[in-house]
């Protein structure tokens, strides 16, 4: 943890999720299966943030907010979401991102949790995408790492810097 301006501070992993092209299926489905469908997701997503000690902080439509202890245990716990919903038949992007996060009652805010936001929404259907540093912060999980090609951050003087100094992981999740 760090202490900031009498602040503490904690340092953690974000995972962020949501179910690509919600809005189509939602309005194919109608309301009511929509709901139990949701009902579906959201019990598959908890079984698996306990299976990985992951912590849910918030939640809206078909989107959710966890955090994790590190980076491993949240990106095998998005993979494990997403091959789990598939037998639902949707595919979710996930981004996982670790940083420095204000508390905020039983939620979580802060410059990390604004860069987890915006890794998931770069995700393909069916992927985890990750800001990291290459090695060493993912405790052996085996991965395919590549350029992603245009910045998903963005912050006028670090924008360039950040993305020189990091690459972007992507992590597809076939069904085995």
């Amino acid at each position: 943890m760090l202490i900031r301006y009498g602040f503490v501070l904690p340092y953690a992993t974000v995972l962020f999720l949501d179910i690509a092209s919600s809005t189509e299926r939602t309005i194919a489905l109608g309301d009511a299966a929509w709901r139990n469908l949701l009902n579906a997701y959201y019990s598959i997503i908890r079984k698996e943030l306990a299976r990985f000690r992951g912590k849910e902080t918030n939640t809206a439509g078909d989107g959710l907010l966890a955090t994790f202890d590190g980076p491993a245990r949240a990106i095998r716990c998005a993979i494990a979401i997403s091959r789990g919903v598939k037998q639902l038949g949707i595919d979710v992007r996930a981004g996982v991102h670790t940083g420095e996060c204000e508390i905020m009652g039983h939620n979580v805010g802060g410059i990390a949790v604004n860069i987890g936001a915006r890794i998931m929404s770069n995700a393909k259907p069916g992927s985890v995408l990750s800001l990291g540093n290459g090695e060493g912060s993912c405790g052996g999980l085996r991965h395919r790492v590549h350029g992603h090609g245009k910045p998903c951050v963005e912050r006028r003087s670090w924008r360039v810097e950040a993305f020189r100094r990091a690459i972007l992981i992507e992590i597809n999740t076939p069904q085995t």
